[in-house]
């Protein structure tokens, strides 16, 4: 038994030994117990008791829980207590607990109460819960959910790269699309990955007249002229495919687009490869390509010839066909 449960027993005992004149006290004929789920709320009181005081007595995040040295790491300087972490300084207190209050929680949502229940977009039945309604909005139920082919999930870096989308197409467009946070499988060291849920196919069109709405009963059918593929935007909310198609209006846009940045691209690959060709050859025939020798060439001229016409002589550069024509004095 508990410390807690032997100090309840003891309070009791207390009080049943006082006089019976007191109308507030509790008369010694009545045994009063504790139940089981008192027992088990004190218990899990006690473990988080425990795991917190552990918490703050460990130096280091990744060293092994041993009471004993953790307790003697700890001392006092100027009334506060610190922890020597063994590193060359010291950590207050203060600072375990406001890491600890800092912790994100992640609370599961309430279950979903019977006249609000969703409709699977693929069997068309009504479920309480699923990993993609829960994690998505995406209405398929726990049944239909099919990772390898239908409701796969893409990277972002992959989602901009095949539907040419931006950062803010899809995290600050509303409605933002919603996303799960994975270490990257290739190195750890490296960043989060976001997985968004790629949805490529839409679901098998059903007759018009056999719809299950929301508002009924997993087992009635109503009518309804609509027809499941107009409430699938509404219903699935917004996946990558459909993002796309809000940005760039038509997939024959999209594809247009995809072609003409193929295009740029190719270009500018081949005009940098035959960059770097010229440089090459540049570097191996310098005897062609010196500059240098070019502008400070001097020409070496030919026998001088007489013009009677003009009266006045010229000589032509044995080197560059130059020809410079003058008159004597």
């Amino acid at each position: 038994m508990s410390q807690f449960e032997n100090k309840n027993e003891e309070l009791l005992k207390v009080d049943s030994s006082k006089s019976p004149d007191n109308s507030d006290s509790i008369s010694p004929s009545k045994d009063i117990k504790l139940t089981d789920y008192q027992r088990a709320r004190i218990e899990r009181n006690r473990q988080k008791a425990l795991l917190l005081k552990h918490s703050k007595l460990i130096p280091h995040p990744y060293a092994r829980i041993d009471m004993e040295d953790a307790e003697k790491s700890i001392m006092k300087v100027q009334g506060k207590k610190v922890i020597d972490t063994g590193g060359g300084f010291l950590l207050e207190e203060d600072d375990l607990e406001e890491e600890l209050l800092n912790i994100p929680l992640t609370q599961i949502p309430a279950p979903i109460v019977k006249p609000d229940l969703p409709t699977c977009l693929e069997c068309q039945e009504l479920f309480q819960d699923s990993y993609l309604f829960q994690t998505f909005e995406y209405s398929v139920c726990d049944k239909c959910r099919d990772n390898e082919d239908k409701h796969t999930l893409i990277t972002k870096t992959d989602a901009k790269t095949e539907y040419l989308l931006k950062d803010c197409d899809l995290d600050k467009r509303e409605p933002p699309l919603k996303f799960i946070v994975k270490k990257n499988p290739h190195n750890v060291r490296w960043g989060d990955m976001k997985l968004y849920l790629h949805v490529q196919e839409k679901p098998p069109p059903v007759h018009p007249t056999e719809i299950r709405t929301t508002n009924s009963p997993s087992s009635a059918v109503e009518l309804n002229t609509t027809s499941a593929l107009d409430n699938y935007a509404t219903e699935a909310g917004y996946m990558v495919e459909e993002r796309a198609l809000e940005v760039w209006g038509t997939e024959e846009k999209l594809l247009e687009e995809k072609d003409l940045r193929e295009e740029k691209k190719g270009k500018s690959k081949l005009k940098k490869y035959n960059k770097q060709i010229k440089a090459l050859r540049m570097s191996v025939r310098s005897s062609l390509y010196d500059r240098t020798t070019n502008v400070s060439h001097q020409h070496t001229f030919g026998p001088e010839t007489y013009n009677e016409e003009d009266d006045n002589y010229a000589r032509r550069c044995r080197t560059c066909d130059y020809e410079e024509t003058f008159e004597k004095m």
